[in-house]
């Protein structure tokens, strides 16, 4: 078996110890780059949260002074000029409007529509707006709103603009309106 000399040993462990140490200061070097990468991010991201939850903060804010801001309904009332009078409400050219009355009644089920109706138009099935609503075109019996047309609900129940000329139909549609909303839709109620 062949020693080898001494010197050799030195002259190995010599080449071999700064390679090793090299090797080590690189790899911890890698690591600790990888982990300043992850801090750096983890900082940003929570420095983005902080941000994010400063901008909510200020929109919370924000909605609660335009929520307490909102004027008073007195305040709007002073606010809100007086409307101009409106034209004389037109007459019905309908026939007969006597059997009117009891197809409300029938179809609600209660004498407070047949009073509504009465208030809205007339039981007139052909006005076009009756003596306490808007001039937004209010058609029929119960004086069906056009936004009910813009919005789809009369063609949603299979209903069209048109067919709140008769009576039957617009008291029709005015009950499923009654049935989502109650009497809200109607002025008179």
């Amino acid at each position: 078996m062949i020693k080898p000399k001494p010197e050799n040993w030195l002259k190995v462990c010599l080449i071999l110890i700064p390679i090793l140490l090299f090797t080590l200061f690189v790899v911890a070097s890698d690591r600790s780059r990888e982990e300043v990468r992850n801090i750096e991010l983890e900082n940003r991201s929570k420095e983005r949260l902080e941000e994010i939850e400063s901008e909510m903060k200020n929109m919370y804010k924000q909605i609660r002074k335009l929520e307490s801001s909102k004027p008073s309904k007195k305040t709007v009332a002073k606010a809100v000029p007086k409307p101009a009078p409106k034209p004389a409400v037109a007459q019905s050219s309908y026939p007969k409007t006597s059997h009117i009355p009891a197809m409300v009644r029938n179809a609600f089920g209660s004498e407070y529509a047949v009073k509504v109706a009465a208030c809205e138009s007339g039981f007139s099935p052909d006005i076009v707006y009756g003596p306490r609503v808007g001039l937004a075109g209010e058609r029929g019996v119960m004086q069906i709103h056009p936004t009910h047309l813009s919005s789809g609900a009369l063609a949603r129940y299979g209903f069209t603009w048109a067919d709140m000329w008769i009576p039957e139909k617009n008291i029709a549609f005015a009950v499923v309106l009654y049935n989502q909303s109650g009497w809200s839709p109607w002025t008179c109620a």
